[in-house]
């Protein structure tokens, strides 16, 4: 089942014309992004933002604006594993997308498998009458 969704929710980000990576003014306030982390050279390493760590996977041969697919492990796993077990890293190389692989935010969750976190009550409330 999360197999199914994670295809689906790949197939979404692809086909989305908004999922392009590229370089964009900060809003006022924020600090802009180092060109460097906008490059289409290929890479593959670990960065961090705001104490979020994640891989990032871009593909050699990329000439203009990529696709980036977000692919998020499951609870109690980790981005190298999911990363190995999903197959997204050469599939990307071959139909040239960049892939973000980032580690869960839950923190109580040793590392290096971490879960997700999100907020409770955060969506539309139903009463029954």
């Amino acid at each position: 089942m999360s197999r199914a969704v994670t295809v689906i929710t790949a197939i979404f980000a692809l086909a989305m014309p908004s999922a392009v990576a590229v370089a964009e003014s900060a809003p006022p306030g924020e600090p802009d992004a180092s060109p460097a982390a906008c490059s289409l050279a290929a890479t593959s390493e670990t960065r961090t933002i705001n104490d979020q760590r994640y891989l990032l996977r871009v593909p050699s041969g990329l000439t203009s604006a990529a696709p980036l697919l977000i692919a998020l492990h499951g609870g109690g796993s980790n981005p190298t594993t999911y990363e190995n077990q999903s197959g997204w890293t050469p599939f990307a190389a071959r139909h040239k997308f960049i892939v973000a692989y980032p580690l869960g935010g839950k923190k109580d969750v040793p590392e290096p498998n971490r879960s997700w976190y999100f907020e409770t009550a955060t969506g539309p409330t139903s009463t029954s009458s």
